[in-house]
């Protein structure tokens, strides 16, 4: 998963970072399908798009492939090209060769095109839930000098086929085909119109500022952009957290997180300098709060955290990212 700070939207462009869009494929200049996910009952203030290089009836064709091989030259092109003889569209590949010559594979494949007696057409597997038992199958026979048994089981280390869960074909009819120009997504009036349209009664106000705050996480392995909209002064804010980076500290700042009573929206962490420190961004939600100014929900969230001594070990420091505007200089 791959994060992007959070900005101003102008013009109705989203720039979409060079590093982003090469983690899921997506070139500067292409059609992609975005579906917009709105809360219903209007409880949330955020409105998330979903935004992936794979159409939308696509997506409930795709399937994981998780399985262990004795590492060789060329390996992973007979892989690609067995795949691509069964009309298999490796959509996310990662490898790694592990220290006992053992090579790890994860994938994620569209199946629309593929075809078999047994494992029937898209439309059917689609229809009762049909599992993949024949590829499986006809991987574990192919490459059977090459697969990883396990010392326990016995059994091949070839850990297909799991529907991958993550299909937003059929979430929501708010959907619209959307344009990269110049590594800028073009946001249509369709999907505008949208998200003004789902913002909640209580909170009409900030169509007068009129300006989106959007964030920005890629998910390869999903083949997703999540780009997650909100306004200002409506219960949602950005905090960074700078900690001394040991077992426990998550916890430890997310129990207090919770009992707060935000909800994470959004979460990403890593490791800074020589690894003995750690950035965690956090976008949160209150939904009791979101009638506050973000200038009293950040003093509320800052007197709070200060009088933890669950985190005070932590030798944390917590800022509040100013929301910068749509630019190439991220």
């Amino acid at each position: 998963m791959f994060y992007h700070r959070c900005y101003i939207v102008e013009n109705e462009e989203i720039i979409l970072p060079n590093d982003l869009r090469a983690n899921l494929n997506i070139g500067g200049d292409m059609d992609v399908f975005g579906t917009l996910m709105v809360n219903d009952q209007k409880k949330s203030n955020r409105i998330e798009l979903l935004l992936s290089p794979i159409d939308y009836n696509q997506r409930n064709d795709l399937w994981i492939i998780q399985a262990s091989f004795h590492d060789r030259v060329g390996l992973i092109n007979e892989l690609s090209n067995f795949l691509k003889d069964l009309n298999l569209d490796i959509v996310f590949f990662k490898s790694t060769v592990m220290s006992d010559n053992q090579l790890y594979i994860k994938m994620l494949v569209n199946a629309q095109h593929y075809i078999s007696s047994i494992d029937k057409d898209y439309t059917t597997r689609i229809s009762d839930e049909r599992n993949l038992k024949a590829l499986k199958a006809k991987i574990f026979s192919y490459f059977i000098e090459d697969v990883i048994f396990s010392s326990i089981s016995q059994k091949p280390h070839v850990l297909i086929l799991k529907n991958d869960a993550f299909n937003y074909g059929d979430l929501s009819p708010r959907r619209d085909t959307l344009r990269i120009n110049g590594g800028k997504l073009l946001l249509t009036q369709n999907i505008i119109n949208m998200i003004k349209e789902n913002i909640p009664n209580n909170n009409q106000h900030v169509l007068k500022d009129d300006r989106l705050i959007s964030s920005i996480v890629a998910e390869p392995q999903k083949s997703v952009f999540r780009i997650c909209f909100f306004y200002k002064d409506t219960g949602i804010i950005h905090i960074r957290v700078k900690s001394i980076n040991r077992i426990g500290t998550i916890a430890a700042i997310t129990d207090e997180i919770k009992r707060l009573k935000f909800n994470i929206i959004q979460m990403f962490s890593r490791n800074i300098g020589d690894g003995k420190w750690s950035f965690t961004d956090f976008i949160l939600e209150n939904f009791d709060l979101k009638h506050h100014k973000d200038f009293d929900l950040k003093n509320y969230i800052t007197d709070r955290l200060n009088n933890s001594s669950k985190i005070r070990d932590f030798n944390w420091e917590i800022t509040f990212p100013e929301y910068v505007m749509n630019t190439n200089r991220y």
